[in-house]
């Protein structure tokens, strides 16, 4: 924010251009841009592009937290794109991604500091949040899962009829990854690892930042297109999923050599 100025009826608050407004009208645009490529979904990215946009995203929340401040309403709506100047706007990296609407967001105390009032979306909301109960920056970490999930699958991993029918879902906790979207063990694993019920066991910004599906750190050369049920109760086990990877790539080599060995049989 550059400047602020209020008069008796309104305030007037002074913010950057960005030239491409909110995320969500940003990827419906970037995608029309980009339909002739092939699979292309007019309102998802693949992984290494929703990556770009969730890196910038935690360097803005975490400057919130260093300044004591708790945005509370992260949602696409309120993510601003803007092309970087003299960039053709033909690549992700040709864009800067700015958290905006600064409206519910709060400042306080301490990073330790505790809250309880109401504000924000929903579908966006931590559970702590819609309970009613108290809640830190950490429920920021949780409307970050959501909206990665929403920038893969297009959709939020909880909904509801209702605010009750919503709250019921996110207590179960189980939600699924479609089998039709390519992603990988890393970015499962983020997502995991931000859509914890349990606070103390949610990322924090400082781990979020050195994950590995941020610094591009891969376990797997492969993507996955399993259809994964995941659950906010339960951490993701890496070492089980590194375990399954490597026999399903002993698997196949062995099939391929098995079809080798078949071929030449039947050469001679």
């Amino acid at each position: 924010m550059h400047d602020i100025t209020r008069t008796t009826s309104a305030t007037y608050m002074f913010l950057d251009y960005c030239s491409e407004g909110d995320l969500k009208s940003f990827i419906a645009n970037f995608n029309k841009q980009k339909e002739s490529q092939q699979g292309r979904q007019p309102n998802i990215l693949p992984e290494s592009e929703a990556r770009y946009i969730v890196r910038e995203i935690v360097q803005g929340l975490t400057y919130l937290e260093e300044n004591n401040i708790i945005h509370r309403d992260i949602k696409l709506d309120n993510i601003l794109a803007n092309r970087k100047q003299g960039a053709p706007g033909t690549q992700i990296c040709d864009y800067e991604f700015k958290l905006g609407d600064m409206g519910l967001a709060k400042q306080v105390e301490s990073k330790t500091a505790m809250n309880s009032t109401f504000a924000g979306t929903p579908l966006a909301m931590a559970p702590e949040l819609i309970n009613g109960k108290q809640y830190s920056f950490k429920a920021d970490v949780w409307s970050l899962g959501t909206l990665l999930f929403q920038l893969l699958t297009g959709t939020h991993p909880f909904t509801g009829r209702n605010m009750e029918e919503l709250k019921s879902n996110i207590k179960k906790g189980a939600y699924k990854i479609p089998r039709d979207i390519e992603l990988s063990v890393e970015c499962i694993d983020f997502l995991n690892s931000c859509l914890r019920f349990d606070t103390i066991k949610r990322k924090d910004w400082l781990e979020l930042r050195n994950h590995m599906f941020l610094s591009q750190q891969r376990l797997f050369r492969e993507n996955t297109r399993e259809s994964f049920e995941l659950n906010v109760r339960q951490s993701m086990n890496l070492h089980q999923v590194y375990q399954n990877k490597l026999l399903q790539q002993i698997e196949k080599k062995l099939e391929e050599h098995k079809n080798s060995k078949r071929r030449v049989s039947l050469l001679r």
